[in-house]
């Protein structure tokens, strides 16, 4: 059961014009962006004019041609030909509120969170495990495609634990059920891993893989997940936009507190009050930091320079895309001041 009042905050934690704008093109002379009064050609029919309304403050839309209406769960229904509780999941999980949701809807016997799964799967899956969970998920095709998961399993490679990641974040992601069914496959398949591993709280799970040693979360920084090479001024962009809070931006390059250069990205996640993750070029390190700081529960700012770096399952999210020139990084700078200031409460 859904707990009283979650919608609402729900609701009031996503803006319904990020969910729509991916299936519209604003009219920019109609549109108030500031005031969150939006106006396009409706995605419900055919139509030349902008006669489909937004209304951020009120959280619904109307549109004067078919009389299509309704709120921001009914329209990913509407769009995506999805059940009510999926449009609440995935809204849910934008939000950055899905372990909230699952730890309600699961009180008698909560699943696994998505790092202990992920540590169970490593320590115990084969194979034939990958195969059956693609079987019964219908993810045989993407196990099957990954270009590392299959391989990293057998050869035993360093990036095995990140492939495995990778694959339940997409899962979480896409908001189809296959997460929840992997792990009550693991839970059912290795029910004594699984209950041992799951009385070890996350950052336990992290130190036992690459011996970082947990401290409680100091948020007095803005971590910076990004490719280093040829990125200098990017990121002094993103350092002026941090001047806006009373916050620092830091880089994982930037510290060095452990010999492994690892240890250093997991501290920085954990005392990080937002984390803004460069996805430009789709580089995988950055990828696995944005995996790790969403199922950390860290409020993320994904930004890119081309918007097809943003997966598909990842589209609905908000996320900011800048030009690299001076006029691009000056924008970016004024954008991200926004949203920071905004996540922070500044």
């Amino acid at each position: 059961m859904i707990p009283p009042g979650f919608l609402d905050r729900l609701r009031q934690s996503v803006h319904l014009s990020d969910i729509v704008a991916p299936s519209v093109e604003w009219d920019q002379k109609k549109s108030n962006f500031d005031e969150g009064d939006l106006w396009a050609c409706c995605p419900f029919h055919a139509e030349k004019t902008a006669c489909f309304h937004v209304d951020n403050n009120k959280g619904f839309y109307y549109c004067f041609g078919c009389h299509a209406k309704g709120d921001i769960v009914s329209f990913l229904r509407d769009t995506k030909d999805i059940s009510f509780a999926a449009a609440v999941r995935r809204l849910a999980f934008l939000a950055e509120m899905d372990i909230e949701l699952d730890i309600a809807m699961n009180q008698t016997q909560p699943l696994p969170p998505i790092l202990t799964t992920k540590d169970v799967i490593v320590k115990c899956f084969e194979k034939e495990h990958f195969l059956e969970i693609g079987v019964i998920t219908g993810w045989t095709s993407y196990i099957q495609g990954h270009d590392r998961l299959l391989r990293s399993l057998s050869w035993g490679d360093s990036d095995y634990s990140g492939n495995v990641l990778d694959m339940l974040v997409a899962m979480q992601s896409r908001d189809d059920g296959s997460l929840e069914k992997v792990q009550a496959y693991v839970m059912r398949k290795f029910s004594n891993v699984t209950t041992a591993t799951t009385h070890v709280a996350a950052f336990s799970n992290t130190q036992q893989i690459i011996g970082y040693t947990y401290e409680l979360p100091r948020n007095d920084v803005i971590g910076v997940m990004m490719p280093f090479g040829g990125f200098s001024e990017v990121y002094d962009a993103i350092k002026a936009a941090c001047t806006t809070t009373a916050l620092q931006a830091k880089r994982a390059d930037e510290m060095w507190g452990h010999s492994m250069f690892m240890r250093d990205i997991m501290e920085l996640v954990n005392h990080s009050a937002v984390v803004i993750c460069d996805l430009t070029g789709r580089n995988p390190n950055v990828f696995y930091e944005m995996g790790l700081a969403h199922a950390w529960g860290r409020p993320v700012i994904p930004i890119t320079q081309n918007k097809n770096d943003i997966p598909s399952d990842l589209q609905a999210h908000r996320y900011l895309t800048y030009l690299d020139n001076a006029e691009g990084r000056k924008q970016l700078s004024g954008d991200l001041a926004k949203r920071l200031n905004s996540l922070l409460e500044v």
